[in-house]
């Protein structure tokens, strides 16, 4: 947008010319070219890689955890299916797939919503999720300190 104050022009042949501000390097001079040739790719994909099914969309809703829980225990009390919970979660780091650390608390954690079920809002189905994760046991909700990651103490030389 500062290019486009400063040149007076929306044009983007004209900016790519024009502009030359340090920060407006080669990657942003090639970002619209770039994006032109993965929209061309992505409506012809099937000229370019060949016939291939296309993964289904997935539907989730999103809920905020109150409180940190290992994933067993999400999986367990919520009846929640893990491997749903890693698809639609790629952020989780081995420490909490593997229960060496919770998934903390203010996560937006994201779950499946039935695809064939989409009459009910997401609103609603967060709704549920968290007063069945408000009935969780408190000991099953808050992490001991044997779960936690513990900063590494560094050594005075």
């Amino acid at each position: 947008m500062k290019a486009v104050r400063r040149l007076g022009t929306e044009d983007l042949e004209d900016i790519i010319e024009n502009n030359k501000a340090r920060s407006f390097g080669f990657a942003s001079s090639n970002f619209f070219a770039c994006l032109l040739a993965a929209i061309e790719v992505e409506k012809n994909a099937e000229k370019y890689f060949g016939k291939f099914d296309r993964e289904r969309p997935h539907f989730f809703y999103e809920v905020e955890l109150p409180t940190p829980i290992l994933m067993k225990n999400l999986v367990r009390f919520m009846g929640v299916n893990e491997e749903g919970l890693l698809d639609l979660n790629p952020g989780f780091n081995s420490l909490v797939t593997k229960n060496s650390s919770a998934i903390p608390a203010k996560y937006r954690l994201r779950l499946p919503i039935d695809a064939t079920n989409t009459q009910i809002d997401k609103e609603a189905h967060a709704r549920v999720f968290l007063a069945g994760f408000d009935k969780i046991p408190e000991s099953f909700r808050k992490i001991s300190t044997s779960a936690a990651i513990k900063p590494k103490r560094r050594r005075n030389r």
